[in-house]
């Protein structure tokens, strides 16, 4: 193997790398970790109870025309919070 083809692998290795890591992380982001839902990939939320840092206790979701609220709905599970709802809507509520 040439140094060029090294390099290539290499470089083509961290990007694949890259790529997966920042799939994962996407798929588990914490839906009440903000209380703007300017980072919302998923239909209409709302925070419903916000804390004076910005986090949200209870956040609901809402289908509209672009999307429904199945990725609020896992993520919201798989970050340790109660989901209560659809995949056309629902509330997700932060474990005190």
């Amino acid at each position: 193997m040439t140094r060029a083809q090294g390099w290539i692998a290499a470089t083509t290795l961290l990007a694949v790398a890259t790529l997966a890591l920042s799939a994962c992380r996407r798929g588990g982001d914490d839906p009440l970790a903000t209380s703007s839902g300017a980072d919302a990939v998923f239909a209409v939320v709302t925070c419903e109870h916000a804390n004076p840092d910005g986090s949200c206790n209870k956040g609901s979701c809402k289908q509209d025309q672009q999307g429904n609220c199945q990725t609020f709905a896992d993520n919201c599970i798989k970050n340790g919070h109660h989901y209560s709802g659809t995949a056309k809507e629902g509330t997700c509520s932060r474990v005190l």
